[in-house]
């Protein structure tokens, strides 16, 4: 019996019955069909305007894999991950994502496979290709001016 199994699981069995007048041995491939494993990121590359991003397609195990999702966290609230980008052309083997970045802010990335049976741990880089995931762009004066600012007062002396 096998219990708790996950798509890393899967290979081959060999199943061995010893008795006193002989010895039987019998395999089976085993295809245990699981979320993904996390993608292999394989490169992440920052500058002030933007970050580069590459990742490499991981095990499906046993169902094809239908999307990624590229994810950010900031320094600003809300503290919570946001998708950044989505890849649902999923043919090739590598993957290459350039996101925008802003001036003055902390980025973490993370990039997430999903197939039929659900979504994977998130990618996390290979310590020995750079270290950390995270960007963190320098002081500057904003890219673009704000659009829609307003101002109005109830009062002569006041201004929201």
């Amino acid at each position: 019996m096998l219990n708790n199994l996950r798509g890393n699981d899967s290979g081959l069995i060999d199943c061995v019955a010893v008795t006193d007048v002989d010895v039987k041995v019998a395999g089976v491939k085993l295809l245990v069909r699981d979320i993904p494993d996390p993608p292999e990121i394989l490169k992440l590359e920052c500058n002030n305007r933007q970050a580069v991003l590459e990742w490499r397609k991981p095990d499906d195990h046993g169902s094809e894999i239908t999307k990624f999702t590229i994810e950010m966290k900031t320094g600003f609230p809300p503290h919570e991950w946001q998708i950044v980008l989505e890849e649902t052309a999923v043919t090739p083997e590598t993957y290459q994502a350039i996101i925008t970045l802003s001036p003055w802010v902390n980025y973490t990335f993370r990039i997430i496979a999903y197939n039929s049976y659900g979504s994977s741990e998130p990618g996390m880089p290979a310590k020995t290709l750079f270290d950390g995931f995270h960007c963190s762009t320098d002081m500057s004066v904003p890219y673009l001016n704000p659009e829609e600012v307003s101002a109005k007062g109830s009062e002569p002396d006041n201004m929201v």
